[in-house]
């Protein structure tokens, strides 16, 4: 024997194996990302923000963007709670394209008060983006 004990663990040879594997799963965390980016349509479009596919998806996107609006106006916009479900809202859309939205929302007003207030809203997509036309929040 040379004076060295075989099963003494070669130190250099643990830190690129671990080195190795730390690679390994940063690639696979990013990958699979990116594939799950690609599915939601956040990247790989020219355009994320692309017209729906059929009316219940342009309608969710109505509602979605009616909230936005509403909770823009609210006096502590951070306290907005709005219902999940589709069946609370009327959302109805013109043969011009016009989207009517009602529904109700739960938020701080000016005396920090938790009030549940119904709103109204009418605006149209333009592309990517949606003009509002009317906005009616119950005070």
């Amino acid at each position: 024997m040379d004076g060295v004990a075989k099963d003494q663990p070669n130190h250099e040879t643990d830190k690129i194996t671990i080195i190795l594997i730390i690679f390994g799963i940063a690639f696979i965390v990013v990958s699979l990302t990116i594939v799950a980016l690609q599915k939601v349509g956040a990247i790989g479009q020219s355009n994320p923000e692309s017209a729906p596919t059929n009316f219940e998806d342009e309608k969710a996107m109505a509602i979605t963007m009616a909230q936005n609006f509403v909770k823009e106006r609210l006096k502590s916009p951070s306290s907005a709670s709005f219902p999940w479900g589709s069946d609370e809202y009327r959302a109805t859309r013109a043969s011009d394209g016009t989207w009517s939205v009602s529904g109700w929302v739960e938020a701080v007003n000016r005396f920090n008060a938790k009030l549940r207030v119904r709103w109204s809203v009418e605006m149209k997509r333009e592309g990517t983006y949606w003009k509002l036309f009317s906005i009616n929040i119950q005070d």
